[in-house]
This record gives C-alpha cells, sequence and structure tokens, in this order.
C-alpha cells in the first residue's frame, strides 16, 4: 500500500537550496501578480466588445 503513494511524498528536487526555492517561489508571484492584471485589463475590453456584438 505504501508503493502506491509513494510518488506523492517524492521531493520534486531534493539537490536544490532553501534560497533557490524561495527565489523560484518570489518570482512566480511576481509572474502570478502581472499575469492576473494583464487578464484583468483584457477581460473588461473582451466583455464590451462580446456586449456590444
Amino acid at each position: 500500500m505504501g508503493d502506491k503513494y509513494s510518488h506523492l511524498h517524492k521531493k520534486k528536487n531534493p539537490k536544490r537550496t532553501k534560497e533557490e526555492i524561495s527565489e523560484d517561489r518570489i518570482k512566480r508571484k511576481k509572474d502570478k501578480e502581472v499575469k492576473q492584471n494583464g487578464n484583468a485589463k483584457k477581460s473588461k475590453r473582451s466583455f464590451k466588445k462580446s456586449a456590444g456584438k
């Protein structure tokens, strides 16, 4: 039974240091914020277009 779930508990990359992981996390957070801002602007514009049809 342990084998079935063993893949869930594997560390993705154990060689990476904590600093690298935290840097990645910060970078990902910034990317996400940028994407959300871009999507918010886009969605408003596309909504107006679709409403005008």
